[in-house]
């Protein structure tokens, strides 16, 4: 995958064809500093997914310390409050 990197005025200039046959990733510069990335919606669209991911993995390593509740006492302690959940214990039992 071959690197494109353009200034902002080029890519102006060519934007229409430069999106209808965008490959790779294409970098926009101004004054020779880049400022933009162009890639393609699904690649975009995968990063995305990818962060997500990352951003639940995280999450669940920050709490792996964390004291949990079992499903089963969670429920008796609901009941016990008047917050009955018989969807969900019948499915647990």
């Amino acid at each position: 995958m071959a690197t494109t990197i353009m200034n902002v005025t080029e890519a102006r200039q060519h934007f229409t064809e430069l999106v209808r046959e965008l490959v790779s990733p294409v970098y926009v510069t101004v004054y020779g500093t880049p400022q933009a990335v162009i890639v393609q919606y699904a690649t975009y669209e995968a990063l995305l997914e990818k962060v997500e991911d990352l951003e639940d993995t995280l999450a669940l390593y920050q709490r792996a310390g964390e004291e949990r509740t079992p499903l089963e006492a969670y429920l008796a302690e609901r009941e016990g409050q008047g917050r009955y959940v018989p969807a969900l214990s019948a499915a647990i039992g």
